[in-house]
Parts: structure tokens; C-alpha cells; sequence
């Protein structure tokens, strides 16, 4: 099963510093920063992003779906209930700047689909913002609809901007 483990970089209009708190989003370089970061979500741009003093940022471990996931998620009735799905397929654990790791209550679906229960989206979505979810599930999307060979198969996220 591949992995990974991201940071949230979008924001809405309403909310230039809406991304995580500990990017330092006016630094020199961070547009650069985000942009590449925004393509690759890969350990190695991550690590270029520029960072608060003393500060670190949450990480979303996300991965790449199965075609039954798939499926199920794409059975969503819009685009946020898509998104609603794919973190509840595909994002059952973060952790947070102090080391403090969360994990989803995760039941078994049809199809052996992993999936978690729906209260997750509300404890992301409490501590992170609604937004979070149509970042990590928009990502989980790209990531499982690129081939395994894609070095940059993330983009933009559609309602969302990158922090800049």
C-alpha cells in the first residue's frame, strides 16, 4: 500500500494564513516553496518549505486508493461528498506538530475497503477547518487517478488557493 505523509498548503480567499500555521508563507522563496511542494507532495520539497521558528507542521498520512475505493469514493453524489469519501478511504491518521498521533475508528466495507467512520472529518475538520478535507481528499484523488510513475501527479485544488 503506498503512503504518504502531507501538509496542508491551500487556504480559501477569506483566509490568506489559512494553511498550516507553522509555514511561514511570507519567507523568501516560500512561493517557490509551495509550488513545487503543490506538484510532488514528496519528502524532499516538503523539506524545502519554509518554516516558523520553532514551529513544525501537522502531517496527513494519505494513500493511494484501490480501484474499489475508487469507486465507492466516485459514487459521491458532488465533488465534496467525493472528497468526504476519499479522506474516509484514504486518510485514516495525522499527527500533529507535537508528535500526538490520531487514528480513525476504521471498519471494514465492501470490496475490502478500510473506512473509517464519519465523526473523522469532524475531528479534522475541527482542528484544521472544512477546507482541510477538500485538500486531502482532492489529493488523495489526483494521486490515485495518476500513473505510479508520476513524479508531480498533484495540483491545484478546485475552491481552494496555495497559500501565497
Amino acid at each position: 500500500m503506498d503512503t504518504r505523509d502531507i501538509v496542508l498548503i491551500h487556504t480559501t480567499l477569506q483566509n490568506r494564513h489559512g494553511c498550516d500555521p507553522a509555514i511561514d508563507i511570507d519567507a523568501p522563496g516560500a512561493s517557490a516553496a509551495l509550488s513545487a511542494y503543490q506538484r510532488s507532495r514528496s519528502e524532499e520539497d516538503r523539506a524545502k518549505l519554509p518554516l516558523r521558528a520553532g514551529m513544525r507542521p501537522a502531517l496527513f498520512t494519505i494513500t493511494r486508493l484501490s480501484q474499489s475505493s475508487m469507486r465507492f469514493v466516485m459514487a459521491g453524489a458532488n465533488t465534496l461528498e467525493q472528497a468526504q469519501q476519499a479522506v474516509l478511504v484514504g486518510c485514516h491518521r495525522f499527527t500533529m506538530p507535537d508528535g500526538t498521533e490520531h487514528r480513525a475508528a476504521v471498519t471494514a466495507a465492501g470490496g475490502n475497503i478500510a473506512l473509517a467512520e464519519r465523526e473523522w472529518l469532524d475531528v479534522i475538520a475541527d482542528e484544521f477547518g472544512a477546507s482541510a478535507i477538500v485538500e486531502l481528499g482532492t489529493a488523495i484523488l489526483q494521486w490515485t487517478q495518476a500513473p505510479k510513475r508520476a513524479l508531480t501527479p498533484f495540483g491545484s485544488v478546485p475552491g481552494l488557493v496555495l497559500a501565497l
